[in-house]
């Protein structure tokens, strides 16, 4: 098996399903809520293990519970964490989206 070591950006994104664009200034209920792992380094991690190769990802997350989310799908994964550093230097701060179901219409 080929081993390959990934260094890079790991996050977890933050998705929420709405069924319009927002107006300016209003507030509106979500369909969903959903996290997902995210980063250009995690996500070239995870495709290259489900690929068949060995891998350790090299990175730092958050002391806090985003990286419990992301530490459990590295393992889910098969991925070596031994080159991750938790610290409360690293941003906390999760990227969000929406997303509009096909069909449903609105204005940025």
């Amino acid at each position: 098996m080929d081993k390959l070591c990934v260094v890079g950006s790991m996050n977890v994104d933050l998705t929420v399903t709405v069924p319009r664009f927002h107006l300016p200034g209003e507030s509106m209920f979500a369909l969903s809520f959903n996290t997902y792992t995210g980063g250009k380094g995690g996500n070239q991690a995870i495709a290259a293990a489900r690929l068949g190769a060995d891998v350790t990802m090299v990175g730092c997350l958050g002391n806090d519970s985003f990286s419990n989310i992301y530490l459990e799908a590295l393992d889910r994964e098969g991925i070596s964490r031994e080159g991750i550093v938790l610290t409360h230097e690293a941003p906390r701060a999760s990227p969000s989206s929406r997303w509009i179901p096909p069909g449903r219409t609105g204005s940025w």
